[in-house]
């Protein structure tokens, strides 16, 4: 087994998100999915308190 680590210059620059197409589209999913869950939580606390 080898534990070197890859060469820089082999490494993609430019990788791709593996859904939605870009790095922004996702972190935009990301955020809305997270004020979501906290309004979710919000509403349940609120009805079953």
């Amino acid at each position: 087994m080898s534990d070197q680590q890859p060469d820089i210059d082999t490494l993609p620059e430019d990788e791709q998100p593996p859904i939605l197409g870009s790095w922004r589209a996702l972190y935009v999913l990301v955020i809305v999915l997270h004020f979501v869950l906290i309004g979710l939580f919000y509403w349940f606390t609120r009805t079953y308190a």
